[in-house]
């Protein structure tokens, strides 16, 4: 079985799923990170690199969704890579939210999307994770348009997978 895990940051949380896969053998496995991450990685890898950060003359409640943007553009062009080797993977299990996976379906069609998917921002707590008050105005819209980029990743996933049952509560029934 092939498996590409995308994570800006890797292996953060598949820091102890990775190991035993690798213990268990059967499984291929691949991984694509930010070039700005500084953590050894034991598997075949590309690196990632935005080729801009998100403009700060942009409404605040959407930086988070074009810095996502620019992170799935860059993972999109690295993925490439495995692609033109022959590599495709079976499974593609990537951190949501920040981008690496939006389009891991678009480079490997065929593949099952496993999105873990963290947090959902909803209307009790403000995207800095303290209580809303009905009269931030400007929380309220950029803690709803926080979610675009998870919302994303929930359209194109095959399954997802959240952390434990309290986060899974944070997301509407539909999910």
């Amino acid at each position: 079985i092939k498996i590409l895990f995308l994570h800006t940051n890797f292996p953060g949380q598949y820091r102890r799923v990775v190991p035993f896969l690798k213990a268990s053998g059967g499984f291929d496995m691949r991984a694509a990170t930010l070039k700005t991450n500084k953590q050894q990685i034991d598997l075949p890898h590309v690196r990632f690199e935005k080729h801009r950060e998100a403009r700060e003359n942009i409404h605040p409640a959407l930086k988070r969704m074009e810095s996502a943007v620019l992170t799935g553009q860059a993972a999109y062009t690295s993925l490439l890579t495995f692609r033109k080797q022959g590599w495709i993977p079976d499974i593609v299990c990537a951190h949501s939210a920040f981008g690496a996976g939006f389009f891991a379906k678009d480079v490997f069609p065929t593949a099952k999307y496993l999105s873990y998917n963290e947090w959902y921002f909803n209307e009790e707590l403000t995207h800095e994770g303290r209580p809303v008050s009905r009269d931030e105005h400007d929380a309220i819209i950029r803690t709803r348009v926080s979610n675009s980029a998870l919302l994303i990743d929930l359209a194109a996933m095959d399954a997802g997978i959240t952390p434990t049952q309290w986060q899974k509560q944070q997301f509407p029934a539909v999910f």
